[in-house]
């Protein structure tokens, strides 16, 4: 035991140590397999390039090499190694030396998320390839991840020497809006398939944006600050997949400003929107290939038009979604040509404020039935809210006895609860008819016995002869 701390003592001075002359990678990371793991280690630097003799071999079939989670500050230029994936994850770099990454030919995945570059920092001779008497060669990096950084803005020319680049992650950078060298640098990435801008404070996103980028096919702008969609913008997107709007201000989808067509969205994203009220008619005709709509815990989501798929009222065609997630929203109803229901595989529409009344009785009918036959697990919690009469009945047992939902009335009363109302009423009524009838009776009872005595009375009156004298 206590040679065993003696060894874990003298390894992690290595690690801590800057200088490790003589010291091979291997002797203090972890390598099995085909990956380096030098995660963890405390290490304050890079290696010398003589540590990594073992690896740089030609006959070497490492592959990965993983540097993340260390105090590294800044990256010098890594020896001719046969690598296609290097993460530099969670240090505090805030350098990198000019062509850093030239030796590594092979390289594909370039992680340098979760450190504190910034855009001073960050220029294109960082990603400069190895030299040629015509130019530099480019690097093959396909991922790159530079998300967690303190990158404001990106300098037109950084992807110039990486211009393969497919995935491209700038989350949780401090962007707040996209300026022209932003849009510059990105839009030099013509292959470009999938652009990760969420939680980088964005507040509108500007024209010509997507313009270029012909093979982008997924878009993530979760967590920003859209307070509206942004129509115009998605207009230009040629390829668009994917979409993913969770986390944004957004307060309505409008009629005003609808999604554009775009045919190839099969993903659509619209979850925890706090200020989302409303998604009105025709307001999202133009996703005609949509195939999954997430739009779930918005909880002032009370909304959804019959017609938000439609172009028009007597429009009647609609996506083949197959997966539908409303869960955790405050509606109400939902009308039964909203979607497709023999097209659904999953629908969840739990944790809602459901009225149990002839509006929603397709539920019971054609719903649950659906639910059942796909033996799903969204169905048992499926329950009434109001009106009063039914709530906490569960729409799984009024099914299974072919319950009909009563209508509610104009001001969205339940009659049944005004036949209680009205019967009290007129129970009311005929008491107080009643006793008016008693009162009066006994009035005019009354009134007759004064009239007899009167009449008794001057039928036995006799003037005297005083009086008649007068």
């Amino acid at each position: 035991m206590k040679y065993s701390f003696i060894i874990l003592f003298l390894a992690t001075a290595l690690c801590r140590g800057s200088n490790r002359n003589g010291v091979k990678v291997c002797t203090i990371c972890r390598c099995h397999q085909s990956v380096v793991d030098c995660s963890r280690l405390d290490l304050d630097s890079s290696f010398e390039a003589s540590a990594w003799d073992d690896i740089a071999s030609p006959n070497s079939t490492w592959r990965e090499i993983d540097l993340s989670n260390n105090r590294i500050g800044s990256v010098t230029v890594f020896p001719k190694l046969p690598i296609t994936k290097l993460s530099l994850r969670n240090n505090i770099i805030v350098q990198i030396a000019d062509l850093a990454f030239k030796n590594l030919t092979h390289l594909i995945d370039l992680d340098l998320g979760d450190n504190q570059l910034t855009s001073a920092k960050l220029n294109e001779d960082i990603f400069q390839g190895p030299f040629s008497y015509s130019s530099y060669e480019l690097l093959p990096i396909k991922n790159l991840d530079l998300s967690g950084n303190e990158i404001h803005t990106l300098n037109y020319r950084v992807f110039i020497h990486v211009p393969n680049i497919k995935r491209l992650n700038l989350r949780k950078n401090p962007l707040k809006t996209l300026t022209t060298q932003t849009v510059l640098a990105i839009s030099e990435l013509r292959d470009l398939e999938e652009l990760d801008l969420s939680y980088t404070q964005l507040h509108d996103l500007p024209m010509g944006f997507l313009h270029s980028l012909n093979k982008l096919t997924v878009l993530n702008l979760k967590g920003n600050n859209l307070k509206e969609l942004p129509s115009d913008v998605l207009f230009e997107s040629h390829n668009l997949a994917v979409l993913n709007l969770d986390y944004n201000p957004i307060k309505a989808i409008t009629t005003e400003k609808p999604f554009p067509d775009m045919p190839t969205l099969k993903v659509l994203q619209m979850s925890h929107m706090s200020e989302l009220k409303r998604i009105e008619n025709y307001s999202m005709h133009g996703l005609k290939g949509l195939d999954t709509l997430l739009c779930r815990d918005n909880e002032k989501l009370e909304f959804i038009s019959e017609f938000a798929f439609a172009s028009h009222e007597n429009d009647t065609s609609r996506p083949n979604i197959t997966r539908l997630d409303l869960n955790d929203n405050a509606l109400r109803y939902l009308n039964r040509t909203f979607v497709n229901i023999e097209h659904l595989k999953v629908a969840n529409l739990l944790g809602n404020i459901w009225s149990c009344d002839c509006e929603n009785q397709w539920m019971l009918t054609e719903l649950i039935p659906h639910l059942l036959k796909m033996n799903s697990r969204f169905i048992n919690g499926l329950t009434c809210s109001e009106p009063t009469a039914m709530q906490g009945k569960h729409m799984l047992d009024l099914h299974k006895h072919n319950y009909e939902m009563r209508c509610l009335d104009y001001y969205g009363n339940d009659p049944e609860n005004d036949s209680v109302i009205l019967i009290t009423v007129f129970s009311l009524i005929i008491a107080v008819m009643a006793i008016a009838l008693v009162v009066v009776w006994k009035i005019r009872v009354g009134s007759c016995r004064r009239d007899r005595h009167d009449h008794y009375s001057r039928a036995f009156y006799k003037p005297t002869q005083t009086e008649e004298r007068y």
